[in-house]
C-alpha cells in the first residue's frame, strides 16, 4: 500500500501556464515527507525567516522618516489652509471696499440720471404725479435687479472650500 502525500507540508512552484491558478498541477508540487523534515531537524539546518531581521538603526531610520513625513504633510496642510483663509480673507475685503465704490459712483450717477428724465418728462407737459409714478417703477425695478445680482455675488464667497479641505484631512 502506498503512501499518501501530506498536502500540509506541500510546496508548489507557479504554475506555467496560469500563476494565478490556486491548485497547481500535481507534478508542480513539492511534497516534504516527514522522514526527510526529520532529517533536517537532526542536521541542525533551521528553515529561513520569513521576514528579515532589521537592526536597531533601521527601525530607528524608519521611524525618523515617518515623522519627518507627517511633519511636512502638516506643514503643508496648515500652508494651504493659511492660503485659503488669505484668499477668503483678500476677496472679502476687495468685495467690500469695491461694493462702497461702486455704490457711491452708482448714487450719483443714477441722481442724474432721476433729475435729467423727470426734466425730459416735465418738459413734455406730464403731471408732477405721473413723473413720480414712473421714476418710482424705474427706481423699484433696478433694485430688485440690483439686490437679484448682489445675491448671486454673495454665493461665490464662502467657506465651503476650507470646510472640505478640512474634512478630507481629517478623513485621511
Amino acid at each position: 500500500m502506498s503512501e499518501l502525500p501530506d498536502f500540509r507540508h506541500a510546496h508548489f512552484t507557479v504554475s506555467d501556464e496560469n500563476p494565478f491558478r490556486l491548485t497547481p498541477p500535481r507534478d508542480q508540487a513539492n511534497f516534504d515527507n516527514v522522514a526527510d523534515a526529520s532529517k533536517r531537524a537532526s542536521s541542525g539546518r533551521s528553515a529561513s525567516p520569513p521576514y528579515p531581521n532589521p537592526e536597531y538603526e533601521d527601525i530607528f531610520d524608519a521611524l525618523k522618516n515617518a515623522v519627518k513625513q507627517r511633519t511636512k504633510q502638516g506643514t503643508a496642510f496648515l500652508s494651504l489652509f493659511n492660503s485659503e483663509l488669505m484668499l477668503i480673507k483678500r476677496s472679502l475685503l476687495i468685495t467690500v471696499v469695491a461694493s462702497m465704490a461702486v455704490f457711491v459712483i452708482s448714487m450719483v450717477c443714477w441722481v442724474i440720471l432721476n433729475v435729467g428724465l423727470s426734466i425730459a418728462l416735465y418738459s413734455v407737459n406730464l403731471s408732477v404725479f405721473v413723473i413720480i409714478c414712473i421714476l418710482l417703477c424705474i427706481n423699484v425695478a433696478a433694485a430688485i435687479l440690483l439686490f437679484r445680482l448682489a445675491k448671486n455675488a454673495s454665493q461665490l464667497v464662502s467657506f465651503e472650500r476650507v470646510i472640505g479641505l478640512i474634512k478630507r484631512s481629517l478623513l485621511t
